[in-house]
């Protein structure tokens, strides 16, 4: 009983092992427009539902750390001429 159980099982593993892994099949321009739209629907819904993120082509640019605000244009304090009123640059 046990070596036919185990015969059994090395039959099995074997036929499932030499079937191995198939090739996808080739799609159609329908079909792989159809595949997009679809991914595209699945990532709006998910990230106007909170569970996905937006894709970084989506995101509108807001052009963050951007301006004259971010970087330091003051010479620096031991450069300055001592006692001399500085004039900001226009």
């Amino acid at each position: 009983m046990r070596t036919l159980l185990m015969a059994g099982l090395i039959a099995t593993a074997s036929v499932a092992f030499a079937q191995g892994p198939q090739a996808p099949q080739p799609q159609s321009a329908a079909e792989q427009a159809k595949q997009k739209e679809l991914l595209e629907r699945i990532r709006v819904e998910g990230a106007a539902g909170g569970t996905a993120p937006v894709p970084e082509e989506k995101r509108p640019a807001v052009n963050a750390d951007a301006g004259p605000h971010k970087h330091h244009v003051a010479p620096k304090p031991t450069k300055l001429p001592r006692d001399e009123p500085v004039e900001p640059p226009k």
